[in-house]
């Protein structure tokens, strides 16, 4: 095992400067720390204690101090505040604490010197970091998964981060964690299945061991094919990015001249916050020749307007204001900065009338197209599903709590005053859908970008 370590690192950039190891206090960082002791490499140790797990966190903690004292190496401990942070951001604990920890790491080694942070991810998390990318649909970068050489996910990073136990399992650590005598302490929250990490190790990978008992090689070497993959698609991206798109103006024509053209423009949409769906609407229409011109598509805050020669990204103020927009078909559309797509679609009686929030159906025979999306005005009026009679829009607003802020950005489908949808919120009766409509149009309200 140690042998083995030594090779691998070897083949890694390790610097002249010391390097700093991540150590939580449980098997696999300790596994690490050990080897890196034993090869003799000049290391230093952080730890971080989130206190997420009350006295166990202060437990580990503990180990951690102990086992540095008896091998007289160098600790940096900090405790977060991760719960705050996550609140704060509006992010979730497992990834507040990823910023909090590298943040912290990259300060470190630009404090002390340290020449490179070093983790202790395996074969067996690469496996799962690769199945996760394949449920959440990364492309060929995601199934990559972990690289043992890559840059610190921290602003201003100048160190890189290194993960040399990449090609050792977690079997192989287990085994050498015991043989040695190596402490270590079990992090209970490792067994909760409602971690969607901890419920493939858990659930889906005994289902895989069964078919294949060296799943994990077997994916890891998939990994390393995707990686090399990779590393083509961004030569071509790299190549021939520049050419049709200049930061602001997406030449389409140019675009569709080049092989793989597809990927080309997944690439360029994806790195300006343009969602999936929109990329695959854009794609079609790319595919089907069908002019752009005058379309409109969400882009992050900014809108995608379609032009005589190609995508332009424009800020929805720069749109001119208009407070008036006619929907001719099915689309993507931004009006004033709120950004809403519009869909035609087959309905058979008994189907789930309830969506999900932000989105409406309505009866396609009663809502054609073109229709006219526009601002609420004063003396506007609807007769909201389900009620008997008219409401005024601004009594409507009342009864949801809109602010002025929400009220300036509603926009509304509608017949000279009559209201027959608010869009993202409410329908009128006369829009419903009955045991007799055959297709629907189904609106989304994808958010405000102004």
């Amino acid at each position: 095992m140690i042998d083995r370590f030594r090779n691998v690192l070897q083949e890694l950039p390790l610097p002249e400067a010391p390097v700093l190891v991540a150590v939580s206090g449980g098997r696999d960082s300790m596994c690490l720390a050990t080897l890196m002791l034993r090869s003799g490499v000049d290391l230093r140790l952080a730890h971080c204690n989130f206190g997420l797990r009350g006295a166990d966190s202060d437990a580990d903690e503990d180990l951690v101090r102990r086992w540095a004292e008896e091998n007289s190496l160098v600790l940096h401990v900090e405790r977060f505040d991760a719960g705050a942070y996550a609140a704060q951001r509006g992010i979730s604990l497992e990834m507040a604490a990823r910023e909090l920890r590298y943040d912290w790491f990259n300060r470190l080694c630009v404090a002390e010197g340290y020449g490179a942070v070093m983790v202790a991810h395996h074969a067996d998390d690469q496996a799962e970091t690769l199945i996760l990318n394949l449920l959440r649909g990364t492309g060929a970068r995601g199934l990559a998964g972990m690289r043992p050489v890559s840059a610190l996910p921290a602003a201003d990073a100048s160190v890189p981060l290194l993960r040399p136990l990449l090609s050792f399992t977690r079997a192989e650590i287990d085994a050498f964690v015991q043989a040695e005598g190596i402490p270590f302490r079990e992090d209970a929250s490792n067994a909760d299945t409602a971690f969607k990490r901890n419920r493939i190790r858990k659930e889906a990978f005994p289902v895989f061991r069964s078919i294949n008992p060296s799943f994990v090689e077997t994916l890891c070497r998939d990994a390393a094919h995707f990686a090399e993959v990779d590393a083509i698609a961004e030569d071509f991206y790299r190549t021939h990015a520049a050419s049709v798109w200049d930061g602001t103006m997406l030449k389409t024509a140019a675009l569709k001249a080049l092989p793989h053209w597809r990927y080309l423009l997944w690439r360029i949409l994806s790195e300006a916050e343009v969602k999936p769906a929109v990329i695959k609407e854009v794609a079609a229409l790319l595919a089907a020749d069908v002019p752009l011109s005058g379309k409109q598509f969400p882009a992050g805050e900014r809108v995608l307007l379609g032009t005589a020669t190609g995508l332009q990204w424009v800020w929805p103020e720069e749109l001119g204001g208009k407070n008036t927009l006619v929907v001719p078909s099915v689309g993507s559309f931004v009006l004033d900065g709120t950004a809403f797509s519009v869909s035609l679609e087959p309905w058979m009686a008994g189907m789930e009338t309830k969506q999900a929030a932000g989105t409406l159906i309505a009866d396609a025979a009663a809502l054609p197209f073109p229709f006219t999306v526009r601002h609420w005005e004063m003396g506007d009026w609807m007769q909201p599903l389900g009620l008997s009679g008219r409401k005024k829009l601004s009594d409507l607003f009342t009864d949801l709590k809109f602010s002025r802020a929400d009220k300036a950005a509603v926009l509304v489908i509608a017949d000279d005053a009559h209201v027959r949808a608010v869009i993202g919120h409410r329908i009128d009766e006369s829009l419903k859908v009955t045991a007799s409509t055959r297709r629907i149009v189904r609106i989304r309200l994808l958010g405000r970008y102004k």
